[in-house]
């Protein structure tokens, strides 16, 4: 709780702790290892046991010094065991460290379960005093592969407020400028346009939301899996063409013995790929 080390986040926070998997990206949880070795909470307690944690709402209301916060590093505030009345009272906690101005802490908030996310915009109060997004919040999908992709993007799309995408672990070449849609139409997700698979153009009387804000980093750990420097780079060309911030966290390389290795120093990423953006609503960091 408090500082991290998450290159693209000042601090942590917690309310919601345990996780269970659900896409690609879980199969080396960082949280549930982390865990394991970290923290003493999970000696006698299985990662999958997911606790909401009420005493810690206050805890960024207790820190003066603006800041961003990640939500949530140590599990999902949309797991389907967390109650929407206690994501309301999250989401409260939120407006209320946000400052007169909105000039106090900001919040970014990933999850997997974009379908229950929708749902609790679309049944509760996401804002304790208007039904407009809370202007210090980014909130946002955790994708790995193509096919999350296509499943996750045009719902997190239908969300309110600033949206987020965190590429990471990424596993498998994902490409943000053609988002499947129902198997019909193409999304370019950081425009928000919609091409006519057949026609090949774009869809004039339909457009989305798009994404304002693109994180993506290799997979670290003993078991990682094997990121392509072509697929970062390009979401790199994508995102700087349309304009989007891009963040990039941590790449692959192979050293000199074909050993891979994971490198999180921008130094040594290639020119091309570094690139720490973040959105202006977010440059108190």
């Amino acid at each position: 709780m408090g500082k991290t080390k998450i290159a693209w986040t000042e601090s942590v926070w917690n309310p919601v702790t345990g996780c269970t998997k659900v896409a690609a990206g879980c199969q080396n949880c960082y949280a549930e290892s982390f865990a394991r070795r970290k923290m003493g909470m999970w000696k006698e307690r299985d990662f999958c046991d997911v606790q909401v944690h009420p005493e810690r709402l206050n805890i960024p209301l207790k820190v003066k010094k603006p800041a961003v916060w990640f939500v949530d590093s140590m599990g999902d505030l949309f797991h389907e065991k967390v109650p929407f009345e206690f994501i309301e009272s999250v989401y409260a906690h939120m407006h209320l460290a946000s400052g007169k101005n909105y000039d106090r802490h900001k919040f970014i908030l990933l999850t997997k379960r974009v379908e229950r996310m929708k749902e609790f915009y679309e049944k509760a109060c996401y804002n304790p005093v208007s039904n407009e997004p809370l202007k210090n919040l980014f909130v946002g999908a955790s994708i790995s592969t193509r096919d999350d992709a296509d499943r996750m993007i045009p719902i997190l799309l239908q969300v309110p407020g600033k949206k987020v995408l965190s590429l990471e672990p990424l596993v498998g070449q994902t490409w943000l400028k053609q988002i499947e849609i129902d198997k019909i139409d193409i999304l370019n997700c950081l425009t928000g346009e919609i091409y006519d698979q057949d026609a090949d153009r774009i869809d004039e009387e339909n457009k989305m939301d798009k994404i304002d804000w693109v994180i993506v980093g290799a997979e670290s750990g003993p078991k990682m899996r094997y990121c392509n420097l072509g697929w970062i780079l390009q979401i790199a060309r994508d995102c700087k063409e349309a304009k989007v911030p891009l963040f990039i966290k941590q790449i692959h390389k192979f050293d000199k013995n074909a050993k891979l290795k994971l490198y999180k120093d921008i130094k040594e990423f290639p020119k091309d790929l570094q690139v720490r953006e973040w959105p202006e609503e977010l440059k108190i960091i």
